[in-house]
């Protein structure tokens, strides 16, 4: 007798629009922890096309509730992070800081203005943070480790890693085409 709820978690775990998340996933993390580039153009500009991407599949992932929820597990640690963070901003050098509008609720009552300086380096860790978590669990062979992955993926581009990858892309998309305005005019 075959169980139908396996089957249709199963299926939910391996749709389309899940593996394709997962294989932009991939490429983001791996791009992330194996750049060594020296133009900061073209780091800017691959960067800018993964987070569309990323941001894009991150939209369409399936509200999947896991039935197991204790086969959720996180995986990178505090100097992993570091280590990323640091190697990020070592490429973006004196490009890392950019203008960052706060939100309402960010805004304490004596601040008197809504600007505050954010870091590229540092909201690319925290989304590596996040997707490389996914991607480990996900890799994980079993289905309540993939519904888990899905799930706090889910929840973390709800409450993080979007909204952290949409000002990038408007930071990320500012600093590549106005690098590119003068040679684009000839």
């Amino acid at each position: 007798m075959v169980n139908n709820d396996n089957k249709v978690q199963d299926d939910i775990v391996s749709q389309k629009k899940v593996i394709e998340f997962y294989t932009v996933a991939s490429e983001f993390c791996r791009f992330i922890e194996s750049t060594t580039h020296n133009d900061k153009l073209v780091f800017k500009e691959t960067i800018l096309r993964l987070l569309l991407l990323l941001y894009l599949k991150g939209s369409l992932l399936p509200k999947l509730l896991p039935k197991d929820e204790n086969a959720n597990e996180r995986f990178v640690n505090e100097e992993q992070w570091q280590e990323i963070y640091l190697l990020l901003k070592s490429i973006l050098k004196e490009d890392d800081d950019f203008d960052k509008i706060l939100l309402e609720e960010e805004i304490d009552s004596s601040f008197e203005n809504k600007i505050n300086k954010g870091s590229i380096s540092e909201h690319l860790a925290d989304i590596w943070q996040d997707i490389k978590d996914f991607v480990l669990l996900f890799n994980k062979n079993n289905i309540a480790a993939k519904e888990n992955a899905i799930w706090s993926c889910y929840i973390l581009f709800r409450e993080n890693w979007g909204r952290k990858t949409a000002e990038l892309i408007n930071v990320l998309h500012n600093k590549v085409f106005e690098a590119n305005y003068d040679q684009d005019l000839e």
